[in-house]
């Protein structure tokens, strides 16, 4: 719904940042437990059924998600890359995959926003606004930037 806020619970970029330390070492680990063994938010995604305007997970990169959200939605998505919670790169993290968190529009109301951390048992973070229009866009320090060739991982391509 227009005027609602996108939140994420969590952080992203860990799977692919473990997946990565997998590749150069080959060793079972707890760093690389991110990717091999993740955390879906089950509490978190129960906390949200009846609270959500419009909620999916990021497994395939979040830009991807926030794509399929607003395509959905009709509405038109800003995220803004100094508020994302990342492992890592932050350009590289919003486009990775296999992070098991979950993007979501909310009213602007931190008492919510506090609530459903609490009953989700994650921490839950602003990470940009929805409005009129199509499409999604990138901002980084408050100006609009060109969104990256690859949005996200593409299971047709």
């Amino acid at each position: 719904a227009e005027g609602a806020r996108s939140h994420l619970g969590k952080h992203i970029g860990a799977g692919a940042a473990a997946l990565a330390r997998y590749a150069d070492s080959g060793a079972l680990d707890a760093s690389t437990r991110a990717y091999l063994e993740p955390a879906p938010r089950r509490a978190l995604g129960k906390a949200l059924r009846t609270r959500a305007h419009a909620c999916i997970d990021v497994s395939d990169g979040l830009l991807a998600a926030l794509a399929h959200l607003c395509r959905a939605s009709g509405v038109r998505g800003i995220v803004s890359l100094d508020a994302v919670p990342v492992e890592g790169d932050a350009e590289s993290a919003v486009t990775a995959g296999d992070d098991y968190e979950l993007l979501f529009a909310l009213p602007p109301d931190p008492a919510l926003i506090d609530a459903l951390a609490a009953e989700g048992e994650v921490d839950v973070t602003v990470i940009g606004r929805v409005e009129a229009g199509a499409g999604i866009a990138l901002e980084v320090g408050g100006v609009e930037r060109p969104l990256p060739e690859r949005l996200g991982w593409n299971h047709f391509a």
